[in-house]
C-alpha cells in the first residue's frame, strides 16, 4: 500500500528541468510589435526639423557722416547753439525774444532784417513749436530769391572766370579749389596768375597748380598784368582750352590805382573775346561780416559781379551775413569755403545752411545733407 501511494505521489510531483538553477529566472522575449500599414490615401506627415535661429550681429554705431557743418569751427557751432537755445524755450516771451534777437544779430544778419523776422513772428503770434519752422521758411525764402547755381559751361571757348577780392581773402586758394573742380568733371583748365608784383603769390599758385596737376601761366617780375592776361588768353584760344581762370592781385577796394588796374585787365579780355570774362566772381572773408557790404558795393560799381565765394565759414561767428548779401545785394553766393584743403569748396545750398545756422544739424541724430 505504501508503495503504491509512492509510485502514485512521484508521479504527480512536478519535474524541474535537469540543468535549471532555481535561482535564475527565465527572461521572456518581448512580443514582436505589429505595424499597422498606412492607407494609400493618407499622406504621411513628415516632421521637419526647426531651422536654426541666425543671430545678426549687432551694427556698432555708424561714423558720422562727413557733411560740410561738421567742419564748422567753434565759432560758428556757438553762434548756431545760442539761437538753438533760443528756440527751444518753453515760452516764447519778451525775454525769449530778446535772446532771440541777440542771437540773430551776433550772427551778423543784421539788425534791419532781424527785426522784420522778428516782427514775422510776433504778427503770427505763432506758438513755440512752431518757431523753428516759421524762422527757417522765412530766411530760406529770402536766399532763394537768388538762384546760387554755379557750373561751367562750355559755350565759350575758353569760358573766362575773373576772380578779385581784397588782400587775405582766400582768393589764390579758392581759384585752386575751382581749377581741381573743373579737372574732376573732366574739363581742360588752365590758370593765370597775374599778381606779378608779388612774386610769393606766383609761388603759391605755381604749387598748387603743380599740385593738382592744372597748368598756370606766369609772366615775368613786375610785368603789365594785363599784358601777362592777355597773352594767356590768347594762347587759351588757340589751344582750345576749356576754362580760363584769372587770379588777380589782392586789392584794397579803396585803392584807386589798383582798382583801375582791374578795370584795364578787362578791356584786354574784351579785345580777344567781346564776351569775356564770362564770370566775375568776388571772394568774400565770412569773418568780417556785414563789412564786406562796401567791398562788394566799391566792385560791384568799378567792374561788376557776377556771383560771391564766401571764404573761412569754418571759423567765422558772422555766417549770417550771407543772407544779408543776398537780400541787400541779389547776389548768389556760389560757393563756401570750408577749409584750406583742396576739396574744402562746397556749393551753396540755402536749406541747408539755415538749417545749421538755426542749430538743426548739430548734435541731431537724423542729421542730412542734401
Amino acid at each position: 500500500m505504501r508503495n503504491w501511494f509512492k509510485k502514485i505521489g512521484s508521479s504527480l510531483i512536478k519535474k524541474e528541468p535537469v540543468n535549471a538553477d532555481p535561482k535564475t529566472k527565465v527572461k521572456k522575449e518581448p512580443e514582436p510589435k505589429i505595424i499597422q500599414p498606412i492607407p494609400s490615401d493618407q499622406k504621411i506627415q513628415v516632421k521637419k526639423e526647426a531651422e536654426p535661429k541666425i543671430i545678426q550681429p549687432v551694427p556698432s554705431d555708424p561714423k558720422p557722416k562727413n557733411t560740410w557743418f561738421n567742419k564748422l569751427g567753434i565759432n560758428f557751432r556757438k553762434t548756431s547753439e545760442n539761437i538753438k537755445k533760443a528756440l527751444l524755450s518753453k515760452k516764447l516771451g519778451q525775454k525769449e525774444l530778446a535772446d532771440l534777437e541777440e542771437s540773430l544779430i551776433s550772427s551778423d544778419l543784421g539788425v534791419e532784417f532781424t527785426y522784420s523776422l522778428l516782427d514775422e513772428i510776433k504778427s503770427k503770434n505763432i506758438e513755440e513749436e512752431s518757431v523753428r519752422k516759421t524762422i527757417s521758411n522765412f530766411l530760406v525764402t529770402e536766399l532763394q530769391a537768388v538762384n546760387h547755381n554755379f557750373s561751367f559751361k562750355k559755350k565759350h571757348i575758353p569760358q573766362v572766370i575773373l576772380v578779385y577780392g581784397v588782400n587775405g581773402s582766400g582768393k589764390t586758394t579758392t581759384i585752386a579749389k575751382l581749377a581741381n573742380k573743373a579737372k574732376k568733371e573732366s574739363i581742360k583748365t588752365k590758370i593765370v596768375a597775374a599778381d606779378t608784383f608779388r612774386a610769393a603769390a606766383v609761388e603759391q599758385l605755381v604749387e598748387w597748380g603743380t599740385r593738382i596737376g592744372i597748368e598756370v601761366i606766369t609772366g615775368e617780375s613786375n610785368e603789365d598784368p594785363a599784358s601777362v592776361v592777355f597773352k594767356a588768353h590768347r594762347q587759351s584760344i588757340e589751344e582750345k582750352t576749356e576754362l580760363l581762370i584769372i587770379d588777380t592781385a589782392g586789392r584794397l577796394h579803396n585803392k584807386i590805382e589798383l582798382m583801375e588796374e582791374l578795370k584795364k585787365i578787362l578791356r584786354v579780355i574784351e579785345k580777344n573775346d567781346p564776351t569775356a570774362p564770362h564770370e566775375k566772381i568776388l571772394v568774400l572773408d565770412s569773418t568780417i561780416g556785414q563789412n564786406t557790404y562796401t567791398q562788394i558795393e566799391a566792385f560791384k560799381k568799378l567792374i561788376g559781379v557776377n556771383g560771391i565765394i564766401m571764404t573761412k565759414l569754418d571759423g567765422s561767428s558772422k555766417g549770417g551775413s550771407l543772407i544779408g548779401i543776398c537780400k541787400k545785394y541779389k547776389l548768389p553766393i556760389y560757393a563756401i569755403g570750408l577749409g584750406e584743403k583742396v576739396d574744402d569748396l562746397i556749393a551753396f545750398n540755402p536749406q541747408e545752411f539755415v538749417d545749421t545756422l538755426l542749430g538743426t544739424n548739430f548734435g541731431d541724430k537724423n542729421e542730412s545733407l542734401h
